[in-house]
């Protein structure tokens, strides 16, 4: 940090701060150590240094007031390890602000691809998020978007908790290649997320299947989507052509279509349109 970006930060000029190193020094010290000190306690600002954080734990944090150039505004990055697969719920916590600013909640991979962004609006108390994943490692990315946001200085809460579980979608299977295996007989749990990319930023949850020949029920079940929103469920065969179409409706909890299917892999690809983040989905594929 520049003696400029000091002089910032505690809203003096850099003169004074010139000024006070000749005819202040002990003032001029205590003023040092203090940025000395937050330099070390914030160290987590970047993906190699996260914060390790434990299932069952809260963890809390501050988005600091800095002044680095252009690109100076605080993150806070915050590690997982996820030993088994299984549903992790994110809990994101803190107090009713009063104002519409907001917090960027989000989660990557270890190859560094984003799994969700999500707003947290100051005068709604947070975010619960679930999500599917394979054991490995993961972060959460904290930050706002301005270093003069209101979100400064304002504490939050951070935990999660995981479900073990094995016939789950598996995030990131937004293409064909990254496509959940689906076991046969056997109902998925899916979860919608809202991207930090695209111009939707809408979820796509590709799921691939060995057929056998002869006809299937495809049975979808959801919670009450929000603002009217419905889906599209694409089935695929193994040469990417599109063999059926439907519809999900918003108001409609179960669901279900037939197919005709041949002997071969099939891809079910599940989009919603409207991106109601965080909605959780189940469905089978059942031979009748």
């Amino acid at each position: 940090m520049t003696q400029r970006d000091m002089a910032g930060y505690i809203n003096v000029t850099p003169v004074t701060l010139r000024n006070w190193r000749k005819n202040k020094p002990e003032l001029y010290e205590i003023v040092m150590k203090g940025f000395a000190f937050n330099e070390m306690i914030e160290l987590n600002n970047k993906i190699s240094t996260a914060t390790p954080i434990e299932e069952l734990k809260y963890y809390t944090g501050y988005l600091q007031e800095k002044y680095y150039g252009t690109d100076g505004y605080d993150v806070d990055y915050y590690k997982l390890n996820i030993a088994e697969k299984g549903i992790v719920k994110l809990m994101f916590k803190h107090d009713n602000f009063e104002n519409k600013e907001h917090f960027y909640v989000e989660l990557f991979n270890s190859d560094n691809v984003n799994l969700f962004k999500e707003k947290s609006l100051l005068n709604k108390r947070g975010i619960t998020k679930y999500i599917g994943l394979d054991k490995g490692k993961y972060f959460i990315k904290i930050s706002t978007y301005s270093a003069s946001t209101k979100v400064n200085n304002k504490e939050y809460s951070l935990g999660y908790t995981l479900t073990k579980t094995d016939n789950i979608e598996l995030e990131n299977n937004d293409t064909m290649k990254k496509a959940t295996s689906i076991i046969d007989g056997k109902y998925i749990t899916g979860h919608y997320q809202t991207k930090a990319t695209g111009s939707t930023r809408a979820d796509k949850d590709y799921y691939s299947y060995m057929a056998k020949e002869g006809k299937y029920n495809l049975i979808f079940e959801h919670e009450i989507f929000e603002n009217n929103d419905s889906l599209t469920i694409k089935i695929f065969d193994e040469n990417m052509k599109q063999a059926y179409i439907f519809y999900g409706k918003a108001k409609n909890i179960k669901e279900q279509f037939e197919l005709q299917l041949k002997d071969g892999k099939y891809y079910i690809e599940f989009q919603n349109i409207y991106h109601s983040s965080g909605q959780e989905y189940k469905f089978g594929l059942l031979k009748q």
